[in-house]
Order: structure tokens, then C-alpha cells, then sequence
């Protein structure tokens, strides 16, 4: 998978969460493929959300060149009173996004290390879209 990022996204990665994991070799023998970085993960299937990655996507190409907080998008995305609970869900998509080179997430102004970041972040469409 190609990456702007300096191949920090490189290994495996949840198909639900999009964050990085270790593969455990007991499980991945065999021909097994490991997509699900947890149980809940694999319960909850975030990936099948497309719409919510596309409003997102949508949002942020609305704001650029700047960026948006996932809390912004969550605001106007969900109904006031549960935007807070939903917030996983938005930081998800992002690291999804953000796994295809379409968008970059930034912590004070810099590209993330990981995508399991933790704390406020940022999203902006990458400087070649």
C-alpha cells in the first residue's frame, strides 16, 4: 500500500478500526487472514459505514485547504445530543481515509506517527488531491 507518510502506515491494520496491530503467528497460520484487531471490532464492523466516510471526505474538501475537527464533523453529522458517543465512529473513518492516501491526520500541526493516536487531531485532504 502506498503511503505519503513515510511508510508509517506499513503492517497490518483493522478493517473495522483502522488501527495497526500485531499479527499473532498461532493465529495467522494456516492461510488464516487476520482482519479484526479485536472482538469488538470484528462484532461491530465500522467498515461497512461508507456514508459516513463519504460526508466526512465531503466535509473536508469543503474546508480546503484547512483542516477539520473530527468534533466539528461530529457536531453536524449527529444529532446534538449524542455527538460525543459517536466520536469513535469519525476517528475511524479518518484512519480508513487516511489508510487510502486520501486524507492526512495531524496532532499540533504535524503528520500523526501512528494511527493509534490518542488525544485531539485534525483532518486535511492530502496537498495532491
Amino acid at each position: 500500500m502506498k503511503s505519503h507518510h513515510g511508510g508509517l502506515y506499513s503492517g497490518p491494520h483493522c478493517f473495522s478500526c483502522g488501527r495497526p496491530f500485531d499479527l499473532d503467528h498461532r493465529r495467522a497460520g494456516d492461510g488464516n487472514i487476520i482482519k479484526y484487531c479485536s472482538k469488538g471490532c470484528r462484532s461491530k464492523k465500522y467498515e461497512k459505514d461508507k456514508k459516513l466516510e463519504e460526508a466526512l471526505l465531503e466535509m473536508i474538501k469543503e474546508r480546503a485547504p484547512k483542516s477539520i475537527c473530527p468534533s466539528y464533523f461530529a457536531r453536524s453529522y449527529f444529532s446534538e445530543a449524542d455527538w460525543r458517543e459517536k466520536m469513535e465512529l469519525i476517528r475511524c473513518a479518518g484512519r480508513r481515509l487516511a489508510l487510502r492516501s486520501i486524507i492526512r491526520i495531524t496532532q499540533k500541526d504535524r503528520p500523526v506517527a501512528s494511527l493509534n493516536f490518542k488525544g485531539p487531531v485534525r483532518f486535511s485532504l492530502l496537498d495532491d488531491q
